[in-house]
């Protein structure tokens, strides 16, 4: 990690997640690149440009940068999750993927002491889908397949809450029902969290 903070990779360009990991066994995550301190707002939305107040300042010290080195359990997981805590003291963006893909991966490597070149191929193309498994056990809780109607959620070819719950593996897949009722639902805006 030492050539890693000495190379500063990309430390000029967009933001970046380097992971590392060498031959001693080490494993670490660095986020790079420039990144604005503004002396005021975010940047996400159009500032007076008559006012310096809104300029930059400087930026985000590379050291200051979300970074880990040889963590506890033993491996990092990068997908684009927000990697610093609510007082972290920069603002690095407000986009952030849901968590449901890091959760995930965690949940295969946690329980594995050793993997290899096989088990990554398989997480790599793994189609597990929390959300479906979420949306599934929500359903479990209506009486009836009616229910789903009546909640406002489409019934697909009439097969309802029974067929959808009988989908054991939860899968995303062309085929599948969880899928597209999980697709469906999350991009009406009354169901996205």
């Amino acid at each position: 990690m030492g050539r890693l903070r000495r190379r500063r990779p990309v430390d000029r360009g967009a933001s970046a997640e380097c992971a590392y990991a060498d031959v001693e066994g080490n494993t670490g995550l660095w986020i790079t690149g420039k990144v604005p301190v503004r002396g005021q707002g975010t940047g996400m939305v159009p500032a007076p440009g008559w006012d310096d107040a809104w300029e930059w300042t400087g930026e985000v010290p590379f050291e200051a940068m979300p970074h880990v080195l040889n963590p506890e359990r033993g491996f990092v997981v990068t997908c684009n999750d927000r990697l610093v805590p609510d007082d972290y003291p920069y603002f690095l963006g407000s986009v952030w993927m849901n968590g449901y893909r890091n959760r995930r991966i965690t949940s295969v490597l946690a329980g594995t002491e050793r993997l290899g070149v096989d088990d990554f191929r398989r997480l790599h193309i793994d189609f597990t889908c929390p959300p479906a498994q979420e949306f599934v056990e929500l359903l479990r809780g209506f009486a009836a397949p009616g229910g789903c109607r009546q909640a406002g959620m489409p019934v697909a070819g009439g097969m309802g809450r029974r067929a959808l719950c009988r989908e054991r593996r939860r899968k995303l897949s062309t085929r599948s029902l969880a899928t597209t009722w999980c697709a469906t639902c999350s991009s009406r805006p009354s169901a996205r969290r």
